[in-house]
C-alpha cells in the first residue's frame, strides 16, 4: 500500500492547522506595531522563538553536542531571506495579499524543474496563467498598487520554495529539534551582528516599546515553525502548503474588520483567483506524485 494513502494521524493534522493559524496571527502582530523597525520586529520573530526553545531543550537535557551546525546554514539563511521579505510586503500591502502572493512558492519550483528538464509542461501550467492573471487583477493600475510590497512577497515565496525542499534534505540526517533550534539561533545571531554595527537605533525609534506586541510576534513564530517542521516529517510540501491557504482567508477577514484594507473589486477577484490557482495546482501536483508512486 502507498504511504499516500494512510490517513493523517491526529498530531500531524494539528500540526497542520497550526501553520496557517499562527502564520496569520504574525502577520496581524506585525501589521498592528506601526513604527517599529524591520530588524526589531526580525529580532523577536527569531530571537524568543530562540530563547523558548533552547529553555525548552535543556529541560528535557537534548543533546546539543549531537547538532551539526554546519547542515542548517542555507536553510537558516533562506528562511530569514523569506521573513525578510515577507515582513517588507505586510509592511507596504494588505496583509492577505502580501500572504497570498508569497503562497506561490510551488510555481516557482515547477518552474525551475521545467528549466532543469526534470518535468514537463503539464496541465499545472494553466493554473500558472491564472495565477499570473490573479497577479495583474490585483497590481490593477487604478488601485494604485504598492508593486514594490508585491515584489517582495513574490521574493519571499522564491526563497521559501528553496526553503521548505532544504527543511526535507536537513531532516534526514538531523531530526526536528535541531532544525528549529539552529533556524532560530543561527537568524538571532546574524541579525544581532547586523543591528550591532548597521542599525543601533532599531530599539530607539519607537516609545514606548511595545513589548507585548513583539513577544507575541516571536511565539506565533514558533509556533509556525514548530508545526511546520513536525508536518513535513510526516506529510508532503505540497499538502502543507494547500492548508497554507488558511491563512489567506483569516487574514482577509483581519484587513476588513481589523486594518480597514481597501480592496477594490479587481484586487479582490485577482486575490480570490490567486488563492484558486494555488490551491488547483496543488491539488495536480500531489495527484501527479501519487500516480508515480509505487502501489
Amino acid at each position: 500500500m502507498s504511504t499516500t494513502s494512510r490517513s493523517v494521524k491526529p498530531g500531524t493534522a494539528i500540526s497542520i492547522l497550526l501553520c496557517p493559524v499562527s502564520l496569520a496571527g504574525m502577520g496581524m502582530f506585525v501589521k498592528s506595531t506601526k513604527g517599529v523597525p524591520e530588524s526589531a520586529l526580525l529580532l523577536a520573530r527569531f530571537g524568543v522563538p530562540a530563547l523558548i526553545y533552547w529553555g525548552l531543550l535543556s529541560l528535557k537535557r537534548y543533546p546539543f553536542t549531537s547538532i551539526r551546525p554546519h547542515k542548517h546554514l542555507l536553510r537558516a539563511a533562506l528562511g530569514f531571506l523569506s521573513v525578510c521579505c515577507l515582513f517588507a510586503a505586510i509592511a507596504r500591502v494588505p496583509l492577505s495579499t502580501a500572504l497570498c502572493l508569497s503562497y506561490t512558492l510551488p510555481f516557482f519550483a515547477y518552474a525551475i524543474s521545467l528549466i532543469s528538464g526534470r518535468e514537463r509542461l503539464d496541465a499545472r501550467g494553466v493554473f500558472v496563467i491564472g495565477a499570473l492573471a490573479g497577479v495583474a487583477c490585483m497590481t490593477n493600475p487604478n488601485a494604485h498598487a504598492d508593486v514594490t510590497g508585491m515584489a517582495f512577497a513574490l521574493a519571499s515565496a522564491l526563497f521559501g520554495a528553496i526553503a521548505l525542499y532544504e527543511i526535507k534534505r536537513v531532516a534526514r540526517s538531523e531530526d526536528s529539534d535541531a532544525v528549529l533550534v539552529m533556524y532560530f539561533t543561527i537568524s538571532t545571531i546574524g541579525l544581532t551582528i547586523y543591528m550591532l554595527f548597521f542599525d543601533k537605533a532599531a530599539m530607539q525609534t519607537v516609545s514606548p516599546v511595545p513589548w507585548g506586541k513583539l513577544a507575541l510576534i516571536g511565539i506565533c513564530g514558533l509556533l509556525y515553525q514548530v508545526g511546520l517542521v513536525t508536518s513535513l516529517k510526516e506529510v508532503s510540501v505540497s499538502l502543507v502548503s494547500m492548508f497554507l491557504l488558511f491563512s489567506v482567508a483569516i487574514s482577509f477577514v483581519g484587513d476588513l474588520l481589523l486594518f480597514k484594507s481597501a480592496f477594490t473589486f479587481a484586487g479582490t477577484i485577482g486575490l480570490a483567483i490567486l488563492a484558486a490557482s494555488i490551491l488547483c495546482f496543488q491539488y495536480c501536483e500531489s495527484a501527479a506524485r501519487k500516480r508515480r508512486e509505487p502501489a
